[in-house]
């Protein structure tokens, strides 16, 4: 009963699985630590950081998307409201409400286009900047790969492995995600040319002509 720990080694790496099996069958209330499993636990904390990070990250570019779509609807609404006698002389000289729409809809979008062009090329800058000079990160962990005893270091065995792992910060370009922030930017400008142009459909060439003169 004055034995809690108990130091094994291997002639060969290869069967460090199978001993360790066979010490779990042997003893199934023994705790079974190889350098493998001590690895896997760091590695384990390195994924559940990133996948924390990530889940982080993916809720905080929804909330902007929408909050850009909000933004984007409600200048194109401004907008329509200061050109109300623009829309009101085309509908004047014989358009017809669908044309209108087509063509704040239409400019819209180009300015979709072009504001995805120029937020790619600026993400893509942003990322090389971090690649180039972003902070390492260093993780060690320690703990009993073989025992813990000062018994077993004054016989010259190992009673501990210490694991380290650098994590170099980086925003990774992938072609996926370039397509995606451009159909963001194209769906954008879609949602905002549907508002304003609601907005000038219901606009009457007439009232509009008579409210401003």
């Amino acid at each position: 009963g004055r034995i809690n720990e108990v130091l094994v080694s291997v002639a060969n790496a290869k069967d460090v699985n199978a001993v360790a099996k066979a010490i779990k069958t042997a003893l199934p209330g023994a705790t079974v630590l190889t350098s493998a499993s001590l690895a896997d636990q760091v590695t384990g904390s390195l994924s559940n950081a990133r996948k924390l990070a990530n889940d982080l990250g993916g809720a905080l570019a929804l909330v902007v998307l929408l909050a850009a779509f909000l933004i984007a609807g409600l200048l194109t609404l401004s907008s329509v409201s200061k050109r109300v006698r623009e829309i009101g002389s085309l509908r004047a000289i014989g358009w017809s409400r669908g044309r209108v729409v087509r063509q704040i809809m239409a400019e819209t979008l180009g300015i979709g286009v072009v504001g995805g062009v120029i937020g790619i090329a600026v993400g893509a800058v942003i990322c090389l900047i971090i690649g180039a000079v972003g902070p390492a990160l260093s993780v060690t962990s320690t703990g009993l790969a073989v025992g813990a005893s000062k018994v077993s270091g004054l016989v010259g065995q190992t009673t501990s492995a210490t694991v380290a792992r650098t994590v170099h910060l980086t925003a990774p370009i992938h072609p996926l995600t370039i397509v995606i922030a451009f159909a963001g930017a194209l769906l954008g400008g879609l949602i905002a040319g549907a508002a304003g142009g609601w907005r000038a459909a219901r606009l009457s060439p007439a009232s509009a002509l008579r409210d401003l003169g």
